[in-house]
């Protein structure tokens, strides 16, 4: 498992009464688009009652483990959502949750010594209700080391962001509590991360928005992920839309084996003769293994600093 591939869509809905004629048309249309395996597939707005989805079975051929949250309509419609997990990457799952309001759940993942956590968001249409949700997050979330978030936001934090219409920024409370969500997690959307290379013939919008006179289209779904990830690097895009979403899918791929595997770097033993210096070296290879040229330039300037 030298790379963890992901899909996140907004399918705008998988069928209602006609699910299993609308299932066959998205596993058609989704495995035309991709080349080469999914690991983790993360799904929005499915509107699926549970019901339906007791009959929909698996999202693609293969061993899943899925887990869904049901599309509801109370004081607003929660229009559901889906996590998918292939059959590899089971012995690396370790736990699962939904957050109270239903618009996001998440899976923790163990690869190697860390745990990363993964969400999945759909979030509301109308700003009020976006800053209760951000607020929301952090409490509800476990703590493990690394996070990512993925999913639908139905907001814009650039106006390179968006073309044609008008770009409404966030401000306000809407604009602190999105921040101190993504600062608090360490958060960077990755479309903006050098170490991402852009897929070839990837859209630059996610959602096209068709009117009767022109399009606006804009880049509302992302992957937003903490410094662990960034280090790793990979690719990302946004795939050719289909006929059935506004939506396009958007597909990360993280590398997850280092090109420093094999590797070394030799500590002199004098180094772990001082106590003190010993523990602060231990420390630092401890706590930033997942970044080598941080790791050793954190030991050097502490052994220089003893």
């Amino acid at each position: 498992m030298d790379r963890l591939n992901l899909i996140s869509w907004n399918v705008r809905g998988l069928g209602g009464r006609h699910c299993c004629k609308v299932r066959s048309v998205f596993r058609r249309q989704l495995r035309k688009s991709l080349i080469g395996r999914i690991d983790v597939l993360l799904i929005q707005e499915h509107h699926l009652n549970e019901q339906r989805i007791q009959k929909y079975g698996n999202l693609l051929p293969g061993q899943w483990k899925q887990f869904w949250v049901a599309a509801t309509r109370d004081n607003s419609l929660k229009a559901g959502l889906c996590i998918a997990i292939s059959d590899i990457w089971w012995s690396a799952f370790s736990h699962y949750g939904v957050l109270a309001c239903g618009r996001g759940h998440y899976i923790i993942l163990q690869i190697g010594l860390k745990k990363w956590g993964l969400l999945n968001i759909y979030a509301p249409n109308h700003a009020r209700d976006r800053t209760t949700l951000w607020k929301s997050i952090m409490p509800q979330l476990p703590a493990v080391e690394h996070w990512a978030i993925a999913g639908d936001f139905n907001m814009l934090e650039d106006a390179g962001d968006r073309l044609g219409g008008t770009f409404q920024p966030l401000f306000g409370s809407e604009l602190y509590k999105w921040e101190c969500l993504i600062f608090s997690l360490g958060l960077m959307d990755l479309w903006h991360v050098s170490s991402f290379e852009r897929m070839q013939d990837s859209l630059a919008y996610s959602r096209s928005d068709r009117k009767q006179s022109h399009t606006n289209l804009s880049r509302l779904d992302r992957f937003y992920a903490d410094k662990f990830l960034w280090d790793k690097g990979g690719s990302i895009g946004i795939l050719p839309s289909f006929s059935f979403s506004d939506h396009a899918p958007l597909r990360l791929v993280i590398v997850l084996q280092e090109h420093y595997k094999n590797s070394t770097f030799r500590i002199l033993n004098h180094v772990f003769v001082i106590q003190d210096c010993a523990a602060i070296v231990h420390n630092i290879w401890n706590k930033y293994d997942y970044s080598y040229d941080y790791a050793l330039s954190s030991v050097q300037k502490a052994i220089s600093e003893t």
